[in-house]
């Protein structure tokens, strides 16, 4: 049978440095470090070894979500733009998480002036009312599929132009046009990276890490060498349940407590949030 392995590629993540360049506890996981870009040589070393026989590299630009919210230090991308534009590999940016405004603008790898072969979007397409999904791809790799019907690429699935979710999509870049959306997602940002320094006041945070509206606390059992919590524990889950009593509903990434809010929320809104995780935090790890 055919077989397509795959390569993974460690993932820069500044508090989780595995070259030990982040300064453990407090805020300054990204500050007061001496950092070579070790994960950037990590990559082109992989590009180098593997490039002959990669289709594409896939990443979540700027913030990997499922990963535990791990934001990417600026100029991470421009560099992984760079290395593959330089070796002629294709590079495919999942924006399902990240575009339609989450970070601050429509796309996160409008970010750092780079745009991928191939934009993964969905979620903030309907403002995630409906399902709908949509890929965008480089004018090179769109022609590759023109001209005489044996070149013509073959897709879809039942659901392909949902009308329900078209009409949704439409309504909700529609509300991009006639609002300023972009300067209150701005506005809310700066607010929630405000509201946000309380968390460093508990013990067992090891980490808070920010990219627009996407704000990830992390638990530790110990600050000093930023040690987990055993998983059986489940710390995480437990402070998200006990949030509900406050009125908030989220759900964490392992031990990554991660709020992220609606682009029509306000600030109040978003106190309420910080709030009531806050408190739930404090309530179960006393």
């Amino acid at each position: 049978p055919l077989r397509f392995p795959s390569v993974s590629i460690q993932a820069p993540a500044c508090y989780r440095c595995p070259f030990n360049r982040a300064k453990p506890g407090r805020k300054d996981a990204r500050q007061g470090r001496r950092c070579s870009w070790e994960c950037i040589r990590v990559l082109e070393e992989t590009l180098d070894r593997h490039g002959n026989r990669l289709a594409a590299l896939l990443i979540e630009p700027k913030v990997q979500a499922a990963a535990g919210m791990w934001m990417h230090p600026e100029g991470y991308l421009r560099e992984l733009d760079r290395l593959c534009r330089e070796r002629g590999i294709f590079w495919i940016a999942d924006e399902v998480f990240t575009g339609f405004g989450r970070l601050g603008s429509w796309f996160a790898c409008e970010r750092e002036g780079v745009f991928p072969d191939l934009l993964c979007l969905a979620k903030g397409l309907t403002g995630g009312m409906t399902p709908l999904a949509a890929t965008l791809a480089r004018e090179e790799i769109y022609a590759g599929f023109t001209g005489e019907k044996s070149r013509a690429f073959l897709h879809g699935h039942s659901y392909t132009a949902n009308p329900i979710g078209c009409a949704a999509a439409l309504a909700s870049l529609a509300v991009f046009e006639e609002e300023e959306v972009f300067p209150r997602i701005a506005r809310h940002a700066e607010g929630l990276s405000a509201l946000s320094q309380r968390f460093w006041r508990h013990p067992h945070v090891g980490d808070v890490r920010q990219e627009g509206l996407v704000l990830a606390v992390e638990l530790v059992e110990r600050q000093a060498d930023r040690a987990s919590f055993p998983k059986e524990r489940e710390v995480g889950f437990r402070v998200c349940e006990r949030a509900r009593a406050h009125g908030l509903l989220t759900r964490p990434v392992g031990d990554v407590l991660v709020l992220v809010p609606p682009l029509c929320v306000s600030a109040d809104d978003l106190a309420g949030m910080v709030g009531a995780l806050d408190r739930a935090l404090w309530e179960e790890l006393p």
